[in-house]
């Protein structure tokens, strides 16, 4: 007499994997957007439009690699810019140092939102310093300062420690290399973003739905997302101006 077979340990991490990706749908920190690649198997990628902050109107990709031990603990997901980004947690080769967040990546606690929580929070850290390591979680720290006994970028800690000036003006260079670098599509699996000139209805459309973004993350009203009704409301605002 047989039985029903179990099934494989890739199966099962795969549907774990299909459950986060649901619930992120809903739940993705504001101005956060990951799409799965259709190519490979466990690779994500990501676009980040930041509307306040040191980063304002910074756009950065980025992919979020899941590891074959995923939903393991210590298999900890890789995130990587592929849009320049100069910051102490991020390495020269676009890595974002996720251990320094999660030292110990628990599946029963991190998924998928964990992670991009925490790549929206990378871009508002006010302070950075050596020293002993915050305990816990990074994301469990409600203040804008992080303290680790190493970082990623040992050169982008320095300027930021003695030229915050400096540190400054280069993330601004960043934010405008950012807005440029957004329509270097790489391919299949990419955000698609194309340029469009003369202050068309396209950038009409970019520029109400971001004062409608802006609105409803100070009033607290929809979590900072806007729903199929706005995005309409956005497209007749715009068509109406062009017109």
């Amino acid at each position: 007499m047989s039985g029903l077979s179990s099934p494989a340990p890739s199966s099962l991490k795969s549907h774990h994997l299909s459950i986060e990706y649901k619930h992120l749908l809903s739940h993705s920190p504001s101005g956060v957007y990951l799409l799965p690649s259709p190519a490979t198997p466990g690779l994500f990628v990501g676009v980040i439009f930041l509307r306040r902050g040191l980063y304002q109107n910074g756009i950065y990709k980025f992919t979020l690699q899941v590891p074959p031990s995923y939903n393991e603990r210590g298999s900890h997901p890789v995130v990587t810019f592929t849009t320049p980004l100069l910051s102490p947690l991020v390495s020269d080769r676009g890595v974002l140092d996720m251990p320094a967040a999660f030292p110990e990546w628990d599946p029963s606690r991190h998924y998928l939102i964990t992670a991009l929580t925490y790549v929206k929070k990378l871009f508002y850290i006010k302070s950075f310093s050596l020293g002993p390591a915050v305990g816990g979680d990074l994301l469990g720290s409600s203040a804008a300062s992080l303290s680790l006994p190493g970082f990623a970028n040992p050169d982008a800690l320095e300027l930021h420690a003695t030229d915050p000036a400096g540190y400054a003006a280069a993330v601004k260079e960043s934010v405008q290399a950012s807005q440029e670098a957004v329509y270097a599509n790489r391919g299949e699996g990419d955000f698609q973003f194309v340029k469009q000139g003369g202050g068309g209805e396209h950038d009409l459309f970019r520029a109400f739905l971001l004062k409608e973004l802006e609105r409803q993350e100070e009033g607290k009203e929809g979590g900072g997302k806007v729903g199929a009704e706005g995005v309409l409301g956005c497209v007749k605002m715009a068509s109406a101006k062009k017109l």
